[in-house]
């Protein structure tokens, strides 16, 4: 098992087996934009590509049409696609990549309406992509949030599990020299990203065996399988937390007082709520 210490924004979901990842977080309690536990369409009845589940510390994006124009790499069945990293300066994150031979993308300048509660407007972003893979078919880029002030500790809505944070992602290696590999390009990226307080981002990144998986969550899981991910998360609440759960139909294990939800059939991901 290998640690990373990250600076993880927000993190991209996508299925191509089951196209609208949104339901399953709808049904475990998550809300989106607007506070609503659905996809709400726009004035000509068209969806939105993407749905946003916000947090204190970062959101899950779940992209909603299958992803093109990032680069060539697989889309499987489904599961963790991209890692944005939080960025204070995007001109020395673009820098510091090329400096180390990763490769980045012209800085994109990006936005969308953003309503994650009571602050609203219009959201800005300036953004690269990496070229250079260094975890296997996931993208990986850099963003500085320009109105941070739309997100994270902005009274934002609630969600009904009562999730407050994504304290941990869990990754899958079988083989310890491609951790150390993919540890020491995420190393060699974040040295350009500047420096974050520990409450802010999504700090923690783990690569770990089936087995260990196992071991830990209870958990079978396929080896080799791409894109495959655990989100841990906290909740304030551990018994409201466990009656959405309970709804949502998921197959779940409470183990150490923890609640274990499998998605990994779905969504080839699973979920993890801890006090």
């Amino acid at each position: 098992m290998i640690n990373i210490d990250a600076k993880i924004d927000h993190l991209g979901l996508f299925s191509n087996k089951n196209p609208d990842t949104s339901k399953a977080l709808f049904k475990l309690g998550f809300r989106a934009a607007g506070g609503c536990d659905h996809l709400i369409p726009d004035k000509e009845g068209k969806l939105p590509a993407n749905a946003h589940f916000v947090l204190d510390n970062g959101y899950m994006e779940c992209v909603l049409e299958k992803p093109t124009g990032y680069r060539e790499y697989e889309i499987t069945e489904g599961g963790l696609i991209y890692f944005e990293f939080a960025c204070k300066d995007i001109e020395e994150a673009y820098k510091n990549s090329e400096e180390k031979g990763l490769q980045s993308s012209d800085i994109v300048h990006a936005g969308r309406y953003a309503d994650h509660g009571e602050n609203k407007g219009e959201a800005r972003f300036d953004c690269i992509l990496l070229e250079k893979e260094i975890i296997e078919n996931v993208l990986i880029g850099a963003v500085e949030h320009k109105t941070r002030g739309l997100f994270y500790k902005n009274n934002r809505y609630e969600h009904e599990n009562y999730a407050s944070r994504i304290e941990e992602v869990v990754l899958f290696s079988e083989s310890s020299d491609y951790s150390d590999k993919v540890k020491k390009g995420i190393e060699d990226f974040q040295e350009g990203l500047g420096d974050y307080e520990k409450e802010e981002g999504i700090r923690k990144l783990t690569f770990m065996s089936s087995e260990e998986c196992k071991e830990r969550f209870c958990l079978d899981t396929e080896k080799g399988k791409l894109n495959k991910a655990g989100l841990i998360l906290k909740t304030e609440d551990m018994s409201k937390c466990l009656e959405c759960v309970k709804a949502s139909g998921y197959p779940f294990k409470e183990v150490n007082g923890s609640i274990v939800v499998d998605l990994l059939d779905e969504l080839n991901i699973f979920m993890v709520f801890e006090k």
